[in-house]
């Protein structure tokens, strides 16, 4: 025989609809239930097995919540990342999220997502000797924590410049989401060079030539 129990995930509204609503924070689907079987092996014999059956109820991850604590919590942070693509409106899918801070504004970054119950994998002074670390819990937000990086050709781009250089994105409720300007974007995407981001570089230059730069 089996017992049930339910527990908690998290889902991310910007996984539904198209990408002016998951950049809006319009998109808000309902808590879904995900079936997940566990078995715990309790007795064997004539009466078979007994274990748990359980239901997992996932919760909304509310992205409006998450850019707006981006902007309020006075961390210097760029959105990269195909997330940046998106709120730029371009049509590209992903799962997580990728951020860009400035070294010295790990801790202030930290603070302002603790209302969003993400939590650092590493504490500030691990994550500035490694070069980057998640904020997480149920969702991913991978953070890159460098003075600057460069491409496999040479070229290299520091956050100082990314920042000087950003895009002001204006959001709903009076906030503002940072991103790179387009050539820096596109830069680093130049970073890895994968076959996606080849792609993304090709859509960039796209929205690059629709808006005259």
């Amino acid at each position: 025989m089996f017992a049930l129990c339910v527990a908690r995930s998290t889902t991310s509204s910007s996984q539904c609809g198209n990408t002016s609503e998951t950049f809006t924070g319009k998109c808000s689907p309902k808590p879904t239930l995900v079936l997940a079987r566990a078995i715990a092996a309790e007795e064997e014999g004539a009466a078979g097995r007994r274990g748990t059956l359980c239901f997992v109820e996932a919760e909304v991850f509310d992205e409006g919540d998450f850019f707006a604590a981006l902007a309020s919590g006075g961390a210097r942070v760029l959105l990269i990342g195909r997330r940046a693509m998106i709120a730029l409106g371009l049509p590209v899918l992903t799962a997580d999220y990728d951020l860009w801070v400035h070294i010295d504004d790990i801790e202030r970054l930290n603070q302002a997502v603790v209302p969003l119950d993400l939590v650092p994998n590493f504490p500030p002074n691990i994550a500035r000797q490694r070069g980057r670390y998640v904020l997480e819990n149920g969702e991913h937000v991978d953070v890159l924590v460098a003075r600057s990086r460069s491409s496999p050709d040479g070229v290299r781009l520091s956050f100082e410049d990314a920042w000087a250089r950003r895009q002001e994105l204006s959001r709903s409720a009076g906030t503002t989401l940072s991103v790179p300007a387009l050539d820096d974007l596109i830069l680093t995407k130049r970073w890895a060079m994968r076959d996606k981001d080849i792609a993304d570089i090709h859509l960039i230059e796209g929205l690059k030539r629709l808006r005259g730069e």
